[in-house]
């Protein structure tokens, strides 16, 4: 070989650097995320350093065990922080025990991009020897309101639901003891609800109307306009460790997710349960629920703790009958979306033996004490909302506090600790609209313990002076928490002059706002 070329020392590569360099480097704003994702492709020695500096632009931190994945459109295409989490698994292991997906909302036209997301996150779930806790996004809040999830021919249909529960039993078998599914949509006119009357004789139909359209003479059908196989999301076929399962979507409420509920609570030994119900209407809702809602009794039977968020007032028997079936359940958190004072509720057939803590409307809780369904009751949180009238507390409040006045004596040996939720746009406008007719009629609230107060914070009248907030706390003589949920609307400056002006009150003792705790007694 010719001297000149004996003598030629190759130049030095970036493969050469020390790993502190690279980093330095990879750090540097001229190298984009997408830079970086490629750097780790092209050699074992980049791979590691490059994501590295990805993960962290992304607000990822391996060492947290905890990760957040945003996956982007496939309009925008990849690589996204889900693309490089999987090729950071080629060369080493993950353990990661927190994870929380957002999948982008699934096109109104094709179920082909959401499909192909599913894909990519079971091959990344997978991988994962195990995980405790999932949560799964589809879109943002936003698409909560949609029902446009059009899946089209039983082809289309049958791909979504192949591989949706192929990612759902993927994630359960893993260990997962806590599910939570955010958002998605109805299957658009995929099922029908269809009462099965033509089993019933016409006379018998006249004379037992009601025998004749109930949920149980009923079925789901596919829609005549999309197709007529029947077509399930994947059974949970092992047993599996799930103890919390979260559903806010009507994705798996309804066929064909349905199925998939029902087999992984026969198959879990679940202990807490938290439904949200859709706001869109199908149109015959009640009728629905009361189909469906005593197969997940059935189904999940060692029920201690149940949460359902946006009840509609007309189906609010349906969902108390519901509870009561559960013969273990501790704890109860029944919301409303829509109610109105006229409503009536009707006896419960069994009352609810073991639960001792209780979040719901003030209606329901009057109702229940009437018919004393509540014989452990240990705990009991009023939601109190401002309707336009100022005779709300008349209707609600003051029988409410009646009967429990007559059940407080029972718990002498174990107190029963109420609380008040209270919600409104502004909590100070709340209590200038509430405080004055209150004060006038010297209404006094002496069992309320806590008061949990939603809504942005305006100031009307300086807190110092005669402040509607401060009168309306006055009503409230054993308070011994006060929590302000403000959404940071509460200045610094006006929490230390309500303490100043609370500093007297004979029984409270801590502040709560916006997460921000504050002790009275050492104000």
């Amino acid at each position: 070989m010719p001297r000149h070329l004996r003598d030629f020392e190759p130049l030095a590569s970036l493969m050469d650097l020390p790993e502190e360099l690279l980093l330095h480097i990879f750090e540097q704003s001229i190298f984009p995320p997408e830079s970086l994702y490629y750097m780790a492709l092209l050699n074992r020695r980049l791979h590691f350093p490059a994501l590295s500096v990805y993960f962290s632009r992304h607000g990822i931190d391996l060492a947290t065990k905890s990760v957040t994945i945003h996956a982007k459109p496939i309009a925008i295409g990849w690589p996204d922080s889900l693309s490089a989490l999987r090729i950071y698994l080629c060369l080493d292991s993950l353990d990661l025990q927190d994870i929380t997906c957002v999948l982008p909302h699934p096109s109104c036209a094709s179920t082909r991009q959401i499909v192909a997301h599913m894909n990519r996150l079971q091959c990344f779930m997978s991988r994962l020897s195990s995980v405790k806790t999932v949560k799964l996004e589809f879109g943002d809040d936003h698409w909560e309101l949609s029902m446009c999830l059009s899946t089209g021919t039983d082809e289309a249909l049958g791909n979504w639901a192949l591989e949706f529960g192929g990612l759902l039993n993927c994630t359960v078998t893993k260990g997962c003891e806590s599910f939570t599914l955010v958002n998605g949509t109805y299957m658009a006119q995929t099922y029908d609800l269809v009462l099965s009357n033509s089993l019933i004789p016409r006379w018998m139909r006249r004379i037992f109307p009601a025998r004749a359209t109930s949920a149980s003479n009923s079925k789901f059908r596919r829609s005549s306009t999309q197709g007529t196989i029947t077509i399930r999301l994947p059974a949970v076929t092992q047993r599996i460790q799930l103890k919390s399962l979260t559903i806010h979507s009507a994705t798996l409420l309804l066929p064909p997710g349905l199925d998939w509920t029902l087999s992984a609570l026969r198959q879990s030994r679940l202990t807490s349960l938290a439904l949200s119900i859709p706001l869109p209407r199908l149109g015959n809702d009640t009728l629905i629920w009361q189909h469906i809602l005593p197969l997940v009794a059935s189904a999940a039977p060692h029920l201690t703790s149940l949460s359902i968020k946006r009840v509609q007032g007309e189906d609010a028997d349906i969902f108390l009958a519901f509870a009561a079936r559960l013969a273990y359940l501790t704890t109860l958190d029944l919301d409303f979306h829509h109610w109105s004072r006229n409503f009536e509720l009707s006896k419960l057939n069994r009352p609810m033996k073991r639960l001792t803590s209780l979040h719901t409307i003030p209606v329901v809780v009057e109702h229940l004490l009437a018919h004393s369904a509540l014989p452990s009751i240990r705990s009991i949180s009023l939601i109190w909302w401002m309707m336009d009238d100022t005779t709300f507390h008349e209707s609600f409040i003051r029988p409410t506090l009646s009967n429990l006045r007559r059940l407080s004596p029972l718990h002498a040996t174990c107190p029963l600790h109420i609380s008040l939720s209270i919600v409104d746009r502004e909590i100070s406008s709340f209590a200038d609209r509430t405080a004055p007719y209150l004060s006038a009629s010297q209404d006094r609230f002496p069992l309320i313990q806590r008061i949990q107060m939603h809504g942005k914070y305006r100031d009307l009248v300086p807190l110092r002076h005669t402040n509607p907030l401060i009168q309306f706390l006055s009503l409230f003589p054993c308070i011994i928490d006060l929590e302000l949920d403000t959404d940071e609307t509460f200045p610094e400056s006006d929490v230390l002059e309500l303490m100043q002006s609370l500093g007297s009150h004979p029984s409270l003792e801590r502040i709560f706002v916006d997460g921000r705790t504050y002790s009275v007694s050492t104000s």
